[in-house]
């Protein structure tokens, strides 16, 4: 698959702590702003996705509105 951009890696918060339901959230937030995920990557401690740098920006405001982060 060729994507515009070079990939960008976006790291997830803790899971250890975290509800199954945050990794939803995650993954529809992503979707319902059309930005494709080329890679999941799981740990006891993260979930990391890789997209195209081209929605980095995009993804990271979106996932900090959904998550509340933008208030920090």
């Amino acid at each position: 698959m060729v994507t515009s951009g070079s990939p960008e890696k976006i790291e997830g918060a803790i899971l250890e702590a975290i509800e199954p339901y945050r990794s939803k959230m995650m993954f529809e937030t992503l979707a319902n702003n059309n930005i494709n995920i080329q890679v999941i990557s799981t740990s006891e401690i993260k979930i990391s996705v890789l997209i195209s740098s081209d929605y980095s920006e995009l993804a990271v405001r979106t996932l900090h509105d959904v998550f509340g982060l933008d208030k920090v």
